[in-house]
């Protein structure tokens, strides 16, 4: 049985979003009587290239007590209605994958039968995208302000979205909340950790002297020095898959008179870059393949794109993959410790927000008692909400580019199993809810059906003539109104496209 009943010390391991967040969490889930320290070294620094978030970042928001309007001033944040791609299925084809599913008269998850969306099948089977639908889709076409973007948001609790910052000030701003909250800190650089007879955690060691626990979170990034390390817990590489393996982050000066409301994610030619408009300026990074260009390669691309010299603020190298058990004995491992694909779609904060939150609600429901077994379930479930992240970012991948060797390779990559299984039953139907229980998270889900459809439509996954299957049966009545529902909705007069890719600053 795991027992965390009689805890009186919670040691997080390791700072930045991750670690504050972990911090936050054990707070929020132990009582207040349990101590929570934080151990974390000022000379390691952070990652810093975590800027943008999804929706999931409201909940924690609200649960740890933070206002709003106070995270985005101190932050720099703007907001995130979602994400533009450029150049993924083709060289100037752009689509939107949109967190809002909603205007001001449809609601797409109104109106369901046996499964199906008609709203979302009726657009799908019309050609019309499902980022032209929302409200939110109009604010972008409008370069509405970011207090525009406020207002409407206040008028419409329906209207789903996001935030992008800057990451070094949100660590910041983490930490002061969770020290106000009594959460301590301690300066230290981790070197070892010591265990009991048992495999057990009872202290980590380090250049400041020994730091006594009851459970340990490791949130120590990339390094994953406890349960990757030190406890010898399997990694599962997803490299078959995902290609990139390095990137490089860079901060321009935006000149426009109001930050974009999304992330674009720009298709380059041996992976892409994202940029993310914050208060004060752009945070943006070429993540590419190593074995199709140098760094130097790339820095040449990303310069010649922008018509100005670049300087990257690091040199990040990765391997996509997450740990086999994120929980192991009295250890956890969070973010980048337990797992990371790449920066597409600003997975990582958003599978820890879950992860976090799913623990400390299985540790509150069940008194702090729990089996052996449910732990075993609650890594079986972490793992496979980490494939489910897996499969998402493929289908970006599955693309019929083909103009660089790095797309023809993309092209020619294996796919997961139970990736293939889904393309295949997509091309029959419209994704359903129930295909994406397998990658649920204790009732979440990092991107539900309408996300799977607003890229695998847009990528030629899902044909129109799919969608036309989801109406069969359907009454000439309720066929009519769906015909009148598409045609209030802005056709595109065209296939989404830029004249060029000319940076849109």
């Amino acid at each position: 049985m795991v027992d965390l009943s009689a805890v009186s010390r919670v040691v997080v391991v390791g700072g930045g979003t991750a670690g504050w967040l972990s911090a936050l969490e054990m707070r929020h889930t132990f009582a207040t009587s349990v101590e929570v320290v934080l151990v974390e070294s000022e000379a390691i620094g952070i990652l810093g290239a975590g800027e943008g978030t999804v929706p999931n970042i409201l909940s924690a928001l609200q649960r740890y007590g933070i206002e709003q309007d106070k995270f985005m001033t101190a932050t720099q944040a703007t907001f995130k209605l979602g994400v533009e791609f450029e150049g993924w299925r083709e060289a100037r084809h752009i689509y939107h994958h949109l967190f809002s599913f909603h205007n001001e008269s449809v609601d797409l998850a109104s109106w369901r039968t046996n499964g199906a969306y008609p709203f979302m099948s009726a657009l799908v089977a019309a050609g019309v995208p499902l980022g032209e639908f929302p409200a939110s889709a109009q604010w972008i076409r409008d370069q509405a302000s970011q207090a525009e973007v406020k207002e409407r948001l206040g008028a419409s609790e329906l209207e789903g979205f996001a935030y992008h910052f800057d990451a070094p000030l949100v660590a910041k701003f983490l930490r002061a909340h969770a020290e106000s909250q009594g959460v301590r800190r301690h300066n230290a650089t981790v070197a070892d950790v010591e265990l009991d007879s048992s495999g057990s955690l009872t202290a980590v060691l380090t250049d400041k002297g020994r730091i006594e626990g009851d459970f340990f979170v490791d949130a120590t990034g990339m390094a994953r020095l406890i349960l990757l390390k030190k406890l010898g817990i399997p990694w599962k590489s997803f490299s078959d898959y995902l290609i990139l393996d390095s990137a490089l982050p860079f901060l321009l000066p935006h000149n426009q008179p109001h930050p974009q409301l999304v992330t674009r994610s720009v298709a380059l030619d041996a992976g892409w870059m994202w940029v993310i408009p914050t208060g004060g300026r752009l945070g943006c990074g070429y993540v590419y393949s190593s074995k199709h260009v140098s760094r130097e390669q790339a820095l040449a691309e990303v310069s010649t794109y922008w018509g100005t010299d670049v300087e990257p603020i690091n040199h990040i190298k990765f391997s996509p993959g997450r740990l086999e058990q994120c929980w192991f004995k009295n250890v956890m491992a969070v973010g980048l410790s337990s797992g990371f694909v790449e920066p597409l779609e600003a997975t990582s904060i958003g599978q820890t927000i879950d992860q976090l939150m799913s623990f400390g609600d299985l540790m509150q429901e069940g008194q702090y008692r729990v089996t052996d077994h449910m732990r075993d379930v609650f890594n079986q479930k972490v793992a496979s909400y980490w494939d489910g992240i897996l499969d998402f970012l493929v289908l970006h991948y599955d693309t019929a580019r083909s103009d660089t060797q790095f797309w023809k390779d993309v092209q020619a990559l294996p796919r997961p199993a139970q990736y293939i299984e889904l393309k295949r039953l997509f091309q029959t139907r419209l994704p359903r809810e129930v295909d994406l229980l397998p990658y649920e998270l204790f009732g979440k889900h990092l991107f539900g059906l309408a996300s799977w459809v607003s890229v695998g439509a847009p990528m030629g996954i899902m044909p129109a003539n799919t969608a036309d299957k989801d109406l069969i049966g359907l009454s000439k009545e309720e066929l009519d109104k769906l015909s009148r529902f598409v045609a209030t909705v802005r056709p595109p007069a065209h296939e989404p496209s830029r004249k060029d890719l000319a940076p849109v600053a």
